[in-house]
Order: structure tokens, then C-alpha cells, then sequence
């Protein structure tokens, strides 16, 4: 089940816990990727596309994609604000694609939360299909903030928080 955060307010104060728990000397954990975690999804696409599905491990990115192109997806595992599953890039296309962005969305939330991943982050929606998935699956604008020595500004990405334990700690 996802937690939905309810606006920029609320988004704010989980960055300022983020900074206080840092101060504190709490670190987010990392969360490695490892491809065996993707081999189901792969059989869910492989099922649904009927098409040959590819993964492969490069650096800190699993690919997941399609020669013909009906396919690519790109994630990484990343750990500040919080344990985040990053989509660094996605297409799907084809005649079922809805019900492929669904079953992909459904995979990554329950795959994300078993797996101790406490936000998802859509990275540079630069397409209206990207930002239309965004919106449509509740993801909010990614809150920006300055913070002196950091220089990071996810311009057109969306987030999503998942850990309910979180949106406790400020409402």
C-alpha cells in the first residue's frame, strides 16, 4: 500500500527530518540491486509483451528492456533523502501498454516495500507519457530545496513516499 503524502508541505517537513536525523548521525541504508530481485518482473513482461526480455546489471543500474524497443526500463537504487528506487528511465509502448505501465507500477511498489525502499522517485519526466504516468499513479513534483554545498535539482521529477512510519513522524 502506498502513503500518500498530502502536499509541498508535508514534503518539506520530511526533507527537514531527513536533515535532522542526519545531524543526528543517522545515515539512510543502501539498498544494492541485484538482478535475481528482477526476475519476475521480467517473467510478468515476458508473459504480457510475448517478446524476449533482456536485464542487465550496469553499475548501479538494472536495465530491463526489449531489442525491438517496446520496452526500456532503467532503475538504480539510491539513499538520500530516504532509501529511494529510482526510475532514471522508462518507455512502454505497444497496444496494452496501459496495462503494462500497471503491472509494472503494482511490481515496483510491492517489490519496494518488501524490499525495504522507503520513497520511489520518477527522475527527468521529459515526455507527456512520463509526466501523464507520474500524475496518474499519485507521484507529487519532487520538492526542491537549496541546500548550501549541494548542488541538485531534479527538474520535471516526481516522488512517492511508501513507508507509512515516515508520514507518521510529521503529521
Amino acid at each position: 500500500m502506498s502513503i500518500l503524502i498530502k502536499n509541498k508541505e508535508e514534503q518539506k517537513k520530511l526533507m527537514e527530518l531527513f536533515f535532522r536525523k542526519q545531524r543526528n548521525g543517522i545515515r539512510p541504508k543502501t539498498i544494492d540491486l541485484k538482478e535475481v530481485y528482477f526476475e519476475e518482473l521480467v517473467k510478468v513482461f515476458k508473459k504480457q509483451l510475448r517478446e524476449e526480455i533482456r536485464m542487465e546489471k550496469r553499475g548501479n543500474y538494472v536495465d530491463i528492456y526489449t531489442l525491438s524497443g517496446t520496452l526500456h526500463i532503467r532503475l538504480r537504487s539510491d539513499q538520500v533523502p530516504y532509501p529511494t528506487l529510482v526510475i532514471a528511465s522508462f518507455t512502454i509502448k505497444g497496444d496494452d501498454n496501459q496495462r503494462t505501465e500497471e503491472n509494472f507500477f503494482n511490481w515496483l511498489k510491492k517489490f519496494s516495500t518488501q524490499t525495504g525502499f522507503q520513497r520511489l522517485m520518477l527522475e527527468n519526466c521529459h515526455s507527456n507519457e512520463s509526466t501523464s504516468f507520474a500524475r496518474k499513479y499519485g507521484f507529487l513534483p519532487l520538492y526542491q530545496q537549496t541546500v548550501p554545498g549541494l548542488d541538485f535539482i531534479f527538474e520535471e521529477s516526481y516522488e512517492m513516499y511508501l513507508d507509512a512510519s515516515l508520514i507518521k513522524q510529521i503529521r
